[in-house]
């Protein structure tokens, strides 16, 4: 049969013209649909690509300003050393002539600076420089006194300048005072106590060549970290020229936050007795207000017992305790 004689023919052109209609109808509508999609995709690359930017240039700023710091603390670092390794050649130069000016463990004789037949208070502070520094100088301003002070590197250092105009001594204690760090190694202990050296040069243009262990030199908790180790930075300390002082009368200032201003006279009190030389431990420190509050009963009841205040030198009576690691 001839489909194009077929009385149905036309419904079937009708229906063929209405298919290819809906077909070209759906093919431009994929095809608008795809244009849309790809512009908003183009739009999306664009600005992400325009973010991308963006960032790439905050990052490539913020990488030369972190160069930048890098290079500046790699500068100061330098110094540091610079200062740190002249330091040690001093140290190495001064180590046989303060070797022969110690004096013997609690012993006194003629090298040492200190009146004879006179008894001598040595009034000492840790961990300072602190907010009463000023008033602790003042203080032995008004009464003729004198203290050494073992300083940390803290955010006050920049007293040290009062202290050493005052009168009073500087003496070095530690830069950082954190145990785990300088008592897990000699070199470890050694590197903090360059640094205070050389933080206190820097501040004040002062050497001092006397110190002061933290904890003191028979503290127990270093064992936590090295054992022996204690043992071996003394044997340092003493090839390299450095003084190290302990104490014989402890206020107990640093038994509690706050220790009653009677009660730390009354330690200093019932712990000099019989002792011609003192070396009296207290702690200057923003939480020691009544270490402050106590230092002009201590000074006087100190002077009315005899006693004449004086700085720690290479020179003074070795107070040292015996080392437990």
């Amino acid at each position: 049969m001839n489909i194009f004689k077929c009385k149905h023919t036309p419904l079937i052109c009708k229906t063929l013209c209405a298919v290819l209609a809906a077909l070209i109808i759906f093919l431009v509508w994929y095809i608008c649909s795809t244009n849309n999609s790809l512009n908003a995709l183009d739009k999306r690359i664009d600005k992400l690509t325009s973010q991308s930017a963006k960032t790439e240039k905050e990052l490539n700023a913020k990488l030369k300003e972190a160069n930048a710091t890098i290079k500046d603390n790699e500068a100061q670092l330098k110094e540091y050393r610079d200062l740190i390794n002249r330091l040690k050649a001093e140290n190495a130069e001064q180590a046989a002539l303060i070797g022969e000016l110690q004096t013997p463990l609690n012993g006194r004789d003629e090298k040492t600076a200190e009146p004879a037949d006179t008894k001598i208070a040595y009034l000492t502070f840790d961990d300072g420089p602190s907010e009463h520094t000023e008033e602790i100088l003042k203080i032995l301003s008004e009464r003729g006194a004198v203290g050494t002070f073992f300083v940390i590197n803290n955010k006050y250092l920049d007293k040290a300048a009062a202290i050493h105009k005052q009168g009073s001594a500087l003496a070095m204690h530690s830069a950082t005072h954190d145990y785990k760090t300088i008592y897990s190694s000699v070199d470890a202990y050694f590197a903090d106590l360059y640094m205070i050296e050389a933080r206190i040069y820097e501040v004040t243009g002062i050497k001092p060549k006397i110190m002061r262990l933290p904890g003191g030199s028979s503290n127990t908790v270093s064992k936590d970290y090295a054992t022996g180790v204690v043992t071996q930075i003394v044997e340092r300390l003493n090839a390299e020229g450095y003084i190290y002082f302990d104490w014989n009368v402890d206020s107990t200032d640093a038994s509690a936050a706050s220790v009653p201003a009677l009660t730390l006279l009354e330690k200093v009190k019932s712990a000099c007795v019989d002792k011609p030389v003192i070396n009296v431990l207290m702690h200057d420190t923003d939480q020691k207000k009544t270490t402050v509050e106590a230092l002009p009963l201590i000074i006087d009841y100190l002077r009315s017992e005899g006693y004449q205040f004086m700085t720690l030198s290479p020179t003074s009576t070795l107070i040292q305790h015996s080392v437990n690691n």
